[in-house]
């Protein structure tokens, strides 16, 4: 599974990929503004 999706073209893999990656980064910023 590659990092970077083909440009112009999101699949399925890419999306969940991607929905993972900014939900991961957002469970992070929330962890960190918490004392």
């Amino acid at each position: 599974m590659r990092a970077n999706p083909p440009s112009g073209e999101l699949g399925p893999l890419q999306l969940a990929w991607l929905g993972d990656a900014v939900w991961e980064l957002h469970q992070r910023l929330r962890h960190c503004r918490q004392p």
